[in-house]
């Protein structure tokens, strides 16, 4: 099986903010990645492999154990590491939820595949169109089964991304246990499914509010360890607001953690895993109380960036690596393309946004994130961010903009922009450039359409 070959770059997509402990072992992580590259482009096996998709929503990546997190969250997620390649850097476009996962499975910026915010602000659902389909869609195309079992209202079928999917199952409530979700999926797997498949499980456990259930509940109390991880992060930790909802996240976070490995061992016992490649991402982070704030939906760091860990087929080349460079959801499927051989047509590649992250060495560039254009909790106005290897900048339609160095300043603390207009100056063209582009051929999705009631009933309970 060859590690990909090289695919469209979309200039502006990508760039790395080192969020986590540097892993001593990742000079030589990056040279055997590195080392791969001869294989780029050697032909590959008569028959493409599954893939397996599985996304945790709202899950930051600095809460994972394999993040350098000093709490015992993920041990399932991290043997899945140790034999995956870890992306250290990963941004999300959007800290909301339908949009960030149609970018993960279109690899196209929200502000080009037309969903700017979740179901409830357009009540217009995706649609492909001529040059834009999903992944399950492509795949679909070329012999996969395709199945998804999904976990919460903001990912209904009505959404328009079951696109593509022989079987979509959601749930009636609002959300429901990551268990409940785990039990369909490996009901579907029982019955056999002949490869190749694609399947994507999303779990919604880790978004609020925080109520794992027992044993998970009590199993992170605070202590001076996790005091003093949120006051390197700006955390008011004297807020029993905050000490709570980190305390009940991470009982979430292994709580789902265990789930997945029920959906490995029958992936094993099937003899789909060891074949199979798998990816494990998230469409958001959460603010836990950085920047004042619980949730997500803004353009923090602590609310874009997200795990992104991919498991080749069994043989791959890369195994056990760390990348530190950054990465976008963007990038995802063109990965794919390239590191199994996928049979795509160049018009479907064409679609892509994003580059091929697992061939090549890290190159420097930028990524584009944008908050949700109707979450009138956060200010009036569009904002938007670009941020690069030394810097972040903001951009406030309605407010004052600001520059923040990555370097010194990750937790995005001090404004420099009055030191650095110049830099401001130049990632604000960018970023006008990107949304004039956007203009120009972005589907005509601002129009509102009626929206199911019990639908919409679900959505506001869940905070939307």
């Amino acid at each position: 099986m060859p590690v990909p070959a090289a695919w469209i770059n979309g200039e502006g997509t990508t760039m790395a903010i080192p969020l986590t402990t540097p892993n001593p072992a990742g000079a030589a992580a990056l040279f055997l990645a590195i080392l791969a590259l001869c294989l780029c482009g050697c032909g590959g096996a008569p028959q493409p492999p599954s893939i397996i998709v599985i996304t945790v929503d709202t899950l930051r990546a600095d809460h994972l154990s394999c993040y350098g997190y000093f709490r015992e969250t993920s041990p399932t997620i991290d043997a899945l590491a140790e034999e995956s390649v870890l992306f250290e850097n990963v941004m999300a476009p959007m800290a909301s939820t339908l949009p960030s996962h149609l970018t993960l499975f279109t690899s196209l910026l929200p502000v080009h595949h037309g969903i700017e915010g979740n179901f409830h602000s357009f009540h217009v659902p995706f649609r492909a169109e001529e040059g834009i389909q999903t992944a399950a869609q492509l795949l679909k195309g070329k012999g996969y089964g395709t199945a998804a079992f999904v976990s919460a209202t903001p990912l209904h079928g009505r959404t328009g991304i079951s696109a593509g999917f022989d079987v979509f199952e959601g749930t009636a409530r609002p959300e429901r246990r990551a268990s409940e979700t785990a039990d369909r999926a490996l009901k579907w797997l029982a019955t056999k499914p002949e490869p190749p498949i694609f399947l994507w499980v999303h779990f919604f456990d880790p978004h609020a509010l925080y109520a794992p259930p027992p044993p998970y509940d009590t199993m992170f109390q605070t202590d001076k360890d996790l005091l003093a991880f949120l006051a390197a992060r700006g955390v008011d930790y004297k807020n029993p607001k905050a000490l709570n909802a980190n305390n009940g996240y991470d009982g979430e976070v292994r709580y789902v953690d265990d789930q997945i490995a029920r959906l490995f061992s029958k992936l094993k016992e099937l003899g789909l895993y060891d074949p199979s490649a798998i990816v494990f991402t998230s469409d958001h982070g959460e603010g836990l109380g950085q920047h004042n704030w619980l949730e997500h939906g803004r353009i923090h760091n602590e609310q874009l960036f997200v795990p992104l860990i991919i498991k080749l087929p069994a043989g791959g080349a890369l195994s056990g690596v760390r990348r530190p460079d950054l990465v976008s959801l963007l990038d995802v499927l063109p990965s794919l393309a390239g590191a199994l051989d996928l049979p795509l047509t160049d018009g479907e590649m064409g679609q892509f946004e994003g580059r091929d992250v697992l061939c090549g060495p890290p190159r420097e560039a930028s990524v584009f994130s944008q908050r949700s254009v109707s979450d009138t909790r956060h200010g009036p106005g569009e904002n938007y961010a670009l941020t690069n290897l030394k810097w972040k900048y903001m951009h406030y339609t309605k407010g004052r903009d600001a520059l923040f160095n990555m370097e010194t300043d990750r937790i995005e603390r001090f404004n420099v922009i009055a030191d650095f207009s110049e830099t401001a100056t130049k990632m604000k063209a960018q970023i006008d450039a990107i949304l004039d582009d956007a203009r120009s051929r972005a589907p005509a999705l601002r129009k509102k359409d009626g929206i199911d009631p019990e639908h919409r009933k679900q959505l506001k309970s869940l905070g939307y």
